[in-house]
């Protein structure tokens, strides 16, 4: 190849790549712009090599695609090579695993969303996650993607997958039943951060208490529209309005019955 025709080769690639990294970043963008943050709760944690990785991803919207979720599970053994100044990364796929799994709508503290279920066997014979040599790891990577109307859903995340003493032992009933189907795994419950809500599990099972002002910006907005909406019958009292302090009365009632709920009531649920 002349001289000339290599130059004019590489003024035709840089572009090319990128326009690539444009497109992918915009995608990216989209997609985080749409989807928000998912998250992972793992019910095994860690996997357990000859056992089971078994969870679920949560949305942030709710998701309903036609033919379901694929998830894929992924050994990757990663392997850097430092030649002068230039670092590759290469990996190689030790095992695969992929399934076709259909989202549940739920709700969480952050509202509507999807909860897919995922459930896999991990072979006796698969390597277990390696960090000691920086330039020779193997990971595991957990990918749950959907094609949707525009931009289409993907999440990715990195899974701990460990060899235990657990991986003597043969696999549970429950934890066939959750691999055969992933609907049946059990579900890990996380309780959110600002929640007062609390949840106690006694001799008599499972009970939820909502303590009083359990919701505090609820409480405090709903008192202070109170306090602005008696101030109002009390102008019109003083400046004898005849019929509205009565209208505005009644609803000042109903105000004060959900401030009292809001503020001082609390209530015991036993499951």
């Amino acid at each position: 190849m002349r001289e000339g025709n290599l130059a004019a080769l590489f003024v035709l690639v840089f572009p090319a790549v990128g326009a690539g990294l444009l497109v992918w970043a915009v995608r990216s963008t989209l997609r985080f712009r749409k989807y928000g943050i998912s998250r992972l709760d793992l019910t095994t944690r860690p996997g357990v090599v000859g056992r089971s990785l078994t969870g679920t991803v949560q949305t942030t919207v709710p998701l309903v695609p036609p033919d379901g979720f694929q998830v894929t599970l992924t050994c990757v053994r990663q392997v850097t090579t430092v030649a002068g100044k230039s670092r590759s990364t290469s990996e190689t796929i030790l095992w695969q695993e992929e399934r076709r799994i259909p989202g549940q709508a739920s709700r969480d503290h952050r509202g509507l969303g999807t909860t897919i279920p995922l459930a896999f066997a991990i072979p006796r014979d698969a390597r277990p996650c390696e960090n000691g040599d920086p330039s020779d790891r193997v990971v595991w990577r957990l990918k749950v993607e959907a094609e949707v109307p525009g931009v289409d859903y993907e999440s990715t995340f990195e899974v701990p997958v460990f060899r235990t003493e657990q991986s003597e032992q043969a696999p549970s009933a429950e934890e066939l039943a959750a691999v055969a189907d992933p609907s049946l795994a059990p579900v890990a419950f996380r309780q959110p951060p600002e929640s007062r809500i609390r949840v106690i599990s006694n001799r008599r099972g499972i009970e939820i208490l909502f303590p009083a002002a359990r919701n505090l910006g609820a409480a405090i907005g709903l008192t202070c529209f109170l306090a602005i909406w008696v101030g109002a019958i009390w102008a019109m009292l003083a400046f004898d309005a005849p019929l509205f302090p009565v209208i505005f009365g009644l609803f000042g009632l109903l105000l004060l019955r959900g401030g009292e709920d809001r503020n001082a009531g609390g209530q015991q649920a036993p499951l």
